[in-house]
Parts: C-alpha cells; sequence; structure tokens
C-alpha cells in the first residue's frame, strides 16, 4: 500500500478552518426543523483520518463503522450523476442499531479547474457532486448534491437537499456548515462540522429514520480532496 494512504489527517472542514481559535462551529438550525425534530448527537468520534485511524463513532442509538475510502467507486456505482459517469473518489461505510444494518457508499467528483495554488485555498462543496446510497431493509435510499442539483429518496419520498451556511454564532460561511432536507415538511437536517449532529422529524417510521441517519452520515464523511504535496517526491 502507498504510505501516503497510512498518513494521518485532521479533517477539517472549510467552515472549521475559518473558526479556528473560536470553538466549534455549529449550523443555525431552522426554526422549524427545531421545533419538529429529535436531535441525534454524535459521539466518539475521532478529528483524524486516515488509514491508521478508526472513523467510526455512535450517533445516537446508532453506531457508524467499517468505514474505508478506499473503496473504488468508479466500478458499479451507479446513483444520481454517476448512473452516465465514472466517480474520481470513493468512500462506504455502515450503519447499525437501526434493525437491519444499512451499507453506505458515496461517490464524489471535483472540477479539474477548481483548484487554486494559493497556500491557504481548498476545494469547497461548489467544485464538488457527491452521491451517496443507503442499502439494506427495504429499497434503497439516495441522495445527490451539487450546486445544480441536490435530493435525497428516501421510502419513496423524495426530498429538496439545501445547504445552510448560517451559523449558530451568527456568520455566515462560503461552504456549507450542513443541509436540510423538506417536502413540504421537513424531513431533518444534518451538521457536517465536526463532530456534527442530525436532526429527524419526530413523525418519521423508525426505518424511515434509519434510512434518512445513514445518508445523512454520508454527508458528515465526506472530506474534499487535500492538494497532493509530496508528488515530487514520489518520482
Amino acid at each position: 500500500m502507498d504510505m501516503k494512504d497510512l498518513r494521518l489527517q485532521r479533517a477539517w472542514p472549510t467552515a472549521a478552518l475559518l473558526a479556528l481559535g473560536c470553538g466549534h462551529v455549529g449550523m443555525a438550525v431552522p426554526p422549524k426543523v427545531a421545533e419538529t425534530s429529535e436531535v441525534l448527537e454524535v459521539t466518539d468520534r475521532s478529528s483524524w483520518t486516515g488509514g491508521l485511524t478508526d472513523e467510526g463513532f455512535k450517533l445516537a442509538k446508532y453506531s457508524v463503522k467499517e468505514v474505508d475510502r478506499d473503496w473504488q467507486s468508479n466500478s458499479g456505482f451507479s446513483v444520481g450523476p454517476f448512473a452516465d459517469k465514472k466517480a474520481t473518489t470513493g468512500y462506504q461505510y455502515q450503519l447499525a442499531g437501526g434493525g437491519s444494518t444499512l451499507k453506505g457508499q458515496c461517490g464524489s467528483e471535483t472540477k479539474e479547474n477548481s483548484w487554486d495554488l494559493s497556500s491557504t485555498s481548498e476545494i469547497s462543496w461548489g467544485d464538488t457532486t457527491v452521491a451517496c446510497s443507503c442499502k439494506g431493509g427495504g429499497d434503497a435510499a439516495t441522495l445527490t448534491w451539487s450546486e445544480k442539483s441536490s435530493e435525497m429518496t428516501v421510502a419513496g419520498t423524495t426530498y429538496e437537499l439545501e445547504a445552510v451556511r448560517q451559523t449558530d454564532t451568527g456568520g455566515q460561511t462560503p461552504d456549507p456548515v450542513g443541509f436540510t432536507a423538506r417536502a413540504g415538511d421537513f424531513l431533518g437536517a444534518v451538521e457536517v462540522t465536526r463532530p456534527g449532529r442530525v436532526w429527524l422529524n419526530k413523525g418519521l417510521d423508525d426505518r424511515t429514520k434509519a434510512k434518512a441517519s445513514c445518508l445523512f452520515v454520508g454527508l458528515m464523511l465526506y472530506q474534499a480532496p487535500a492538494e497532493d504535496t509530496d508528488s515530487d517526491d514520489d518520482d
């Protein structure tokens, strides 16, 4: 295995980078989400990623485990826009504790011309298309995020997926700190800054809650690719 795959990396989303020294940056929860939802807190989540790190964590009663960032999504992955083209990166995971263990898979593609070579730049969510599926316990649930198209389908209902850039401290970030999902009423929401949280509508049945949680975990696990600063050393 390439030694680069074994490096430990601290996972800092752009929103968190902007707030270094200011503590955790959370999502400003829309009032209707707060009124109608139960909150699923995250515990036991490491701030590190990489081949030497167990990236599993607890999401209330659920356990996220078997996180694998070496999964080759360009083979047999056909969710959303990747039904017609190949994803360039992928990761998979499992969600247990809600009945059947659900298998989550996500693929992503980043615009080739998105690099800004300044030392402080990162690829943003706006440069990226992400698609996820969660299988097990019936029909698959799916999610697609990009600036052009964003939705998630759970238990036969398709919800609009909308980015939230307002923080719980009243600020705004260029990249999302979370997402909401709604089709008339809110399905729920996810905070993607670490450690993260999930909100689920109290009226959902257990199977729908598990499928929605699995897809939200896919967004929580997404991390933008970093510029390879070691490429000259590999020649």
